[in-house]
């Protein structure tokens, strides 16, 4: 050959050679499609170790397939076309050599939870048609350029990101039916779908896509585009008359201008959804000319109110959304001309009235009736009752008054009746009983009076009740544990019916319906879209269980659906009736904070709970051992009651735990285990408990020094119960009494002896008595002796009162046996305590005339002896943990004029009637209940302050103060008072009586020209009408807050004369858009809010001449513009400016950064469009700006790093893009950054690592500018900017007041720790502020930075649904870490053993990655941890240690670790076995204590002996003198 020919056969024999060892398993050298499919079940196996599904009945020994489950074969020869492996609980990536199976058409491995990314060898199925891979955790690129005969493509529900231009339209050729749903896909799609001539379904709903839309889609059959962040105008031109839509979805996205009337031209469309958007204009009359036309979504945009007529012409309308328009006024009346309509949305409009001039309630087919969040008031009308088809009445958040109609119970076909939050009174009418398919009755936070009625019970549908924070009292009947028993035949009826099968609005009614705090459930909140939603209501009104549950006493799981019961913030008392076990279709038991008493039935262990809460009401006995048999539950709240004895060992079984409380019941006692799920939970899970025995490494984990237990202590469970005690002193007594009887028969027979006798005893002469007089004698003897050892410690007994103090030593001693007080320096070796630590005493002979033992850690009663203080004047026991009720002996205490209790946990009625010397009273934050008229007026003589704040007080008001003549401050705020408003307060000076329950016009004549008040706060209440113009005469007034009541009509312009004012709180009313003129003449006013009044349109113009105004609050208002217009951007003066949950759109004004004050700019939840201008790099003074829920693009401006100042930087959940500027670095007060959920691309920048290093002159200019101490709407800002899942923080949720608010947002703004966090490697906690850095949701790549180990002021990292790869750095153990998320990452390596030092971690997450190697077992070392999840990293190995913290976890923090072994009880294999605490501790509340059965012996011998010795003394005299 020649040279070149030459050349060539080398290099085809080198390539030969090479490729002879790297055969790929093939037809060709496997010879059959049997052994591939043998190949791909041991791939499977290797990667599976339990759970495996149907491919396990493949038999090796079977020469064909074809027969084999889930394989199905052509009809030539026998090939293998099809491998169905839907839902075999496959995990691990993706098998590498499909393509062996030459003939392969259909593939489907949906519904599993494979990982890693889409394999290269499945582009070369040259001849596959169908592949469905959804519902999987599959990410990375999409690579499928090669299936050209590709038909149908599911890859929906997965974590797919980055562009499909490079594979549409490559495989377009054949292509009708691409879902690529649920993913995070991002780039645009104008241009990918041109080629695909075939296709006929498209969905790309919940992804990224932005851009312009593809103008091709008016060819397809149904389009999905909703949840993205496409934009622009709809042109005329993409519908033409070639139109073949029948499904058309644009919702959610950021679409603007008039929707075109050519729509029309798509004659077939069956649903238009443009629901979500920034559509403006008329709703185009040529929609009525789409006959088939079933579904209309147009909600959340910006349409004008006039409603075409010509849609009753779509005779087949079913579904038809116009909510969240802001239409305001009456219902248009063409909504009660739509018959053919069953689902009528109209929520969040601010209709205030027009519900029956409109006719929609004689709509004969309406099944779904919306109006919540409307400003609709008034009774609830009875016509309501006689619509014959409804099944869906709600009806919540607006301001509906009186009581409920009974005709309600005609409404036999309802399946939920939602009237929560509105202002109903009166009793639940027992006709509800009649609701045989009520599924939902949700009542919770009206002012609901009376009893539950027993009638209810017959509601055998009802699964989900919620009575929650109303009034109600009473018991529990026995029959409400009949109701959801038999909910079968509804569901089944929804099965038939189309009633879960197209739905509208579903996240808002899942969201509502199902509470966030349900276990199972909650995790999924964040994960809503508008497709599971729907899945999730069809699976709900079909009966179909969302979360497998467990009945009690077994770990089996059964997918069945359940229900709940919350009864929380009412007043019920009793015992919880036994019948309560009867309920096995219920999973959530709420009963906090009632009345209830006695003790827990039993029969609790016999539910299927996730969640259980009977805090805060007055239970006792002993925790029932039972409990521990509900081996799902997840949530244990036992807090503020009076249980008694042992914990039982049986909680430990609960191993499901997450949430644990049992704080605050002083008299539970025993000790708890050092290992076991009860031992993971931190010192506050166990409170307030002061017999109780805690395990070191949860007794240490405060920096405070305590005194060590005794070895007893530690052995036998603490202080010993009282029932212990009482038996040792009756046995000591027992002895003492026959002794004594014994001693005193003789002395009796001695004394009978001589009978007629003078006796000269001891020099004295005594006289034979009668008999009687004798019996009489004797009497008296034994009943003085018996009183001998019971003298009770007074100032006659001990006679100063320096023994009383000693004696007020002693009692809290033995209270508080750790962080005890300065009390503990009060010395007896002293003659007198006036300079004792919180003693005051006279000048006058020194008497003791104040105890002051503020914040001295004080847990147990009350003492009961302060009034043997005779001269006691003042009396502080505030911020403590004081419980129990308050004592009778405090009334006696005749001189006290200052009595502050505030800040325990003090329960009961209120009973200080003989106080008549007091002149201040501060009862605030505590648990007192009932009513307050027995003691008001009876303690007024004096009373000048009065602080009742906090409690659970009922009853009325209105007549309890008209004789308190020198009153001058009254506080009874966040209480359950109710009635009229007292006519008197305008005597006062201040008075507050926010977040009660009053009602009722606020009177003219209430403001007389003698009004003294500074401070008026009627703010959450149930007030209506209009303010009177009379307020004017309060000519002192700084305050006036009327916030969160019905108020109408105009403002008073008499306002205006209020010169001192400074406070003017106006929102969440129904007041009219005009403001009066005359305001801009109260030149001190610099808190004005008015928001929340549905205004809409543009800003009024006089807010722009508000030039004295601080702190502008308009938000909620629903306005379009007039930001410029109005003039507020140029307010001299304006610090806080909050434009939040609004309706403006466009780009953000660059003339927000001319504003020369602005703190705080709080433009979220509104839709504005366009790049941040980086001119707000200018706003030099700006402590927050949350921009966060917008359309905003672009990158992040650099000149944000020129605010030095700002604390707070929301950017969450816009579409920006590109890199996190370094200059961000330069940020040094930037404590709290949310970048979640937007486009960010890039590596962290090192630079990022300096934000927050130095916060403290921010904090200090705020504290000298007092700039946390007033302010407006604290509790909506704390809410938006500390996330609920913050878990030092999450807890406060549910207890956040407007008055807790102020002091939270002030100690944030000043710097102060809100809570202890302990740095790396250490438990010691520090009281600092720390921050959070949330970049979770974004495109985030490469390794995490070194340097994020200098970030130590953060306790919250959330990086998780990223590209981050490589190693975790090991500097993250540096840091004091309380939530730790990378989660949906690429991380690989090994998970750093450093992670280990962050002591006081609760929730680490670093589930689906690529950690690989042995996993550490010093994260066993992570005592605090509370949620755990290492899921889905393949590459990890080694074993899951049986006893620690990490065995705690139940096995969904392990799924997809093939290499991972668990131990058997995680994998549930079999139940452990505990030991039963014997009956003395189940009895007694465990061992006692050998010190105090010491003393109380030797008490007992005391008395015994000088008994006796008296006793023989008189016997030895009267023997003596008989023998003399």
């Amino acid at each position: 050959m020649s040279e070149d020919e030459t050349d060539q056969c080398r290099f085809s024999f080198i390539v030969f050679l090479i490729l002879i060892p790297v055969q790929i398993v093939s037809g060709s050298s496997l010879q059959t499609d049997t052994e591939v499919l043998l190949d791909l079940k041991s791939f499977l196996n290797d990667q599976n170790r339990v759970n495996r599904g149907r491919y396990m009945e493949w038999n090796e020994q079977s020469s064909s397939p074809c027969d084999w489950p889930g394989i199905t074969c052509s009809g030539n020869g026998g090939r293998v076309t099809g491998v169905n492996l839907s839902d075999c609980s496959i995990s691990g990536t993706l098998f590498g050599n499909f393509s062996a199976l030459t003939e392969l058409s259909d593939l489907d491995l949906s519904k599993n939870t494979i990982s890693g990314e889409i394999v290269d060898d499945l582009s070369r199925c040259k001849n596959l048609k169908y592949l469905n891979l959804s519902h999987n955790i599959i990410q990375g690129k999409l690579n499928l350029a090669g299936l050209n005969r590709l038909e149908t493509l599911d890859l929906s529900i997965n974590r797919l990101s980055g562009g499909i231009q490079s594979n549409f339209p490559a495989i377009c050729n054949r292509l009708i039916i691409a879902n690529i749903s649920a993913n995070i896909f991002s780039g645009r799609i104008d241009n990918c779908f041109e080629e695909c001539w075939n296709l006929q379904y498209l969905d790309l709903s919940s992804n990224k896509f932005s851009g312009q839309i593809w103008p091709g889609f008016q060819w397809l059959l149904e389009f999905s585009l909703s949840e993205n962040n496409l934009t622009g105008e709809l042109l005329p031109s993409l519908f033409t008359e070639h139109c073949s839509l029948e499904v058309l979805d644009l919702s959610e996205n950021q679409f603007y201008g008039e929707v075109p009337k050519d729509v029309s031209n798509c004659k077939g469309l069956v649903t238009l959804n443009l629901w979500g958007n920034n559509f403006t204009g008329p709703v185009p009359s040529k929609i009525g000319l789409l006959s088939n036309l079933k579904g209309l979504f147009l909600g959340n945009n910006k349409f004008s109110r006039e409603i075409p007529e010509s849609l009753l012409n779509c005779s087949k309308l079913v579904f038809l959304d116009l909510a969240m328009n802001d239409f305001g006024g009456d219902i248009q009346e063409n909504f009660g001309r739509f018959n053919q309509v069953k689902y009528l949305n109209l929520h969040g409009n601010s209709y205030t009235g027009g519900i029956s001039s409109s006719g929609i309630i004689k709509l004969p087919n309406v099944i779904r009736l919306d109006l919540t969040f409307n400003n609709f008031s008034g009774p609830l009308l009875v016509e309501f009752s006689e619509m014959p088809s409804l099944e869906f009445l709600i009806l919540a958040f607006n301001n509906f008054s009186g009581s409920i109609p009974p005709e309600f119970g005609n409404l036999l076909y309802l399946q939920a009746l939602d009237l929560s939050f509105n202002r109903l009174t009166g009793s639940i009418p027992p006709a509800i009983g009649k609701l045989s398919r009520l599924l939902w009755l949700m009542l919770a936070n009206n002012s609901l009076t009376g009893v539950i009625p027993p009638e209810i019970g017959n509601c055998s549908s009802l699964l989900w009740l919620n009575l929650a924070n109303n009034q109600l009292s009473g018991k529990i009947p026995p029959e409400l544990s009949n109701i959801g028993r038999n909910a079968t035949p509804t569901f089944e009826s929804n099965r038939g019916s189309q009633l879960g099968k197209f739905g509208y609005r579903e996240c808002w009614m899942v969201r509502r319906w199902i509470p966030a705090d349900y276990p199972p459930f909650s995790f999924a909140y964040t994960l809503l879209s508008g497709m599971n939603c729907r899945s999730i209501w069809r699976q709900l009104v079909g009966g179909d269980g969302l979360f497998p549950i467990c009945i009690g006493g077994s770990v089996v799981r059964t997918l069945q659906i359940s229900g709940y019961l919350q009864l929380a913030g009412n007043q019920f008392s009793g015992e919880v009736p036994v019948e309560i076990g009867k309920m096995q279709n219920f999973s959530i038991f709420n009963l906090g904070i009632n009345e209830f008493s006695g003790k827990l039935p039993p029969e609790i262990g016999q539910l299927p709970l996730f969640v259980f809460n009977v805090s805060h009401n007055k239970f006792s006995g002993k925790i029932p051992p039972e409990i521990g048999q509900l081996r799902c539950l997840q949530n244990l709240d036992l807090s503020y009651n009076n249980f008694s004895g042992a914990v039982p060992n049986s909680l430990n079984n609960l191993t499901e735990l997450s949430k644990f409380n049992i704080s605050y019941n002083p008299f539970i006692s025993g000790v708890i285990p050092t290992t076991g799920q009860l031992a993971t939970f931190e010192k506050e899970s166990f409170l307030g408990n002061p017999l109780l025995v805690l395990p070191a490494f949860i007794s240490n984990t405060s920096d405070t020094t305590e005194e060590s237990p005794t070895n007893w202590e530690y052995e036998y469970g603490g202080k010993p119960n009282k029932q212990t005690i009482w038996d040792v002193f009756l046995v000591s007594l027992a002895a003492f009494l026959i002794f004594g009887v014994l001693s005193f028969i003789v002395t009796w027979k001695c004394f009978h002896y001589f009978e007629g006798e003078d006796i000269y005893f001891w020099e004295e002469k005594i006289l034979i008595m009668s008999e009687d007089e004798t019996d009489q004698c004797r009497f008296s003897f034994i009943v003085f002796l018996l009183l001998i050892t019971v003298q009770i410690v007074s100032g006659s007994s001990l006679q100063t009162d320096t023994e009383v103090l000693l004696d007020l030593k002693s009692f809290l001693n033995d209270q508080n046996r750790v962080n005890r007080g300065r009390y503990m320096e009060w010395n007896e070796q002293s003659s007198s305590p006036c300079d004792w630590p919180g003693i005051t005493c006279s000048g006058n002979g020194g008497r003791v005339t104040g105890v002051n033992l503020s914040g001295y850690n004080i847990s147990g009663t009350i003492f009961g002896n302060f009034s043997a203080l005779t001269e006691l004047s003042d009396l502080d026991l505030s911020k403590n943990t004081i419980s129990g009720e308050i004592v009778a002996d405090l009334s006696r205490c005749k001189n006290l004029k200052y009595l502050n209790l505030s800040h325990n946990i003090i329960q009961g009625k209120l009973n200080l009637i003989g106080l008549n010397s007091l002149e201040t009273l501060d009862l605030a934050v505590n648990r007192l209940s009932g009513g307050i008229q027995s003691n008001f007026p009876t303690i007024c003589d004096r009373l000048i302050i009065a602080n009742i704040s906090a409690n659970s007080f009922s009853g009325r008001i209105d007549n309890c103060f008209e004789e308190c003549w020198n009153l001058q401050y009254l506080d009874l705020s966040s209480n359950n008072f109710s009635g009229q408003m007292w006519p008197g307060f305008q005597r006062l000076r201040e008075i507050s009586v926010s977040e009660n329950f009053l009602t009722g016009d606020v009177l003219a004549s209430t403001f007389t020209e003698h009004c003294n008040l500074e401070i008026l706060d009627l703010s959450e209440n149930h007030l209506y009408g209009e303010v009177p113009k009379e307020v004017s005469n309060c000519k002192g007034l700084v305050t006036l807050n009327l916030w969160g009541n019905n108020f109408t009509g105009v403002l008073p312009s008499e306002i205006g004369l209020l010169s001192n004012l400074k406070g003017l709180h106006l929102g969440s009313n129904n007041f009219s858009r005009e403001i009066p003129d005359s305001l801009l003449n109260c030149s001190k006013l610099a808190f004005l809010d008015l928001s929340k009044n549905g205004f809409g349109g543009d800003i009024q113009e006089i807010f722009g001449r508000f030039n004295q105004v601080m702190y502008l609050v308009l938000h909620g208002n629903s306005y379009t513009g007039g930001i410029i217009s109005s003039g507020i951007l140029k307010l001299q003066n304006v610090s806080r400016l909050d434009l939040s949950s609004n309706k403006f759109s466009g780009p953000l004004l660059v003339e927000f950064s001319e504003m020369p004050s602005v703190e705080f700019l709080i433009l979220a939840f509104n839709n504005f469009s366009g790049s941040i201008p980086p001119e707000f790099g200018n706003l030099l003074h700006l402590q927050a700006l949350d921009l966060s829920f917008n359309r905003l693009t672009g990158p992040i401006p650099p000149a944000i790093g020129k605010l030095s100042r700002l604390l707070w930087l929301i950017l969450a959940n816009n579409s920006l893009t590109g890199v996190i500027p370094p200059e961000i670095g330069n940020c040094s007060s930037l404590l709290w950054l949310n970048l979640a959920n937007n486009q960010l691309s890039g590596k962290i920048p090192p630079e990022l690592s300096n934000i927050g290093r130095n916060a403290t002159p921010t904090f200090e200019s705020n504290k000298q500018n007092n700039l946390g101490k007033a302010g407006s709407s604290e509790c909506l800002v704390i809410k938006r900017w500390i996330p609920a899942d913050y878990t030092p923080f999450s807890f406060a949720y549910t207890l956040l007041t407007r008055k807790s608010c102020r002091s939270i947002w002030r100690q944030l703004l000043e710097g102060d720790g809100l809570f202890p966090i302990c740095i790396g490697g250490s438990i010691v906690r520090t009281l600092q502020i720390s921050g959070y850095l949330q970049l979770a949701g974004n495109q985030f790549a490469g390794e995490v930075p070194a340097e994020i180990g200098k970030m130590q002021n953060f306790s919250l990292f959330n990086l998780g649904i990223n590209e981050f790869s490589g190693k975790l750095p090991p500097e993250i153990g540096r840091l004091p870490l309380s939530l730790f998320n990378v989660s949906h990452n690429k991380f690989s390596g090994e998970i750093p053993p450093e992670i280990s030092q962050l002591k006081c971690l609760q929730n680490l997450d670093l589930s689906c990655n690529n950690f690989s190697g042995s996993f550490p077992k010093s994260l066993n070392n992570l005592t605090e941890l509370s949620k755990f999840n290492i899921s889905y990293n393949p590459f990890i190995s080694g074993v899951i240690p049986t006893t620690g913290q990490l065995a705690t976890f139940e096995k969904e923090s392990f799924l997809g670790n093939p290499l991972l072994v668990l131990p058997a009880f995680i994998n549930n294999t079999s139940d452990t076995t505990e030991e039963s605490p014997t009956n003395w501790e189940y009895e007694y509340g465990g061992k006692p204590n050998k010190q105090t059965i010491w003393d109380v012996f030797l008490v007992s011998l005391a008395a015994f002996l000088i008994f006796g010795v008296l006793s023989f003394t008189v016997t030895w005299k009267c023997f003596q003198f008989k023998q003399n």
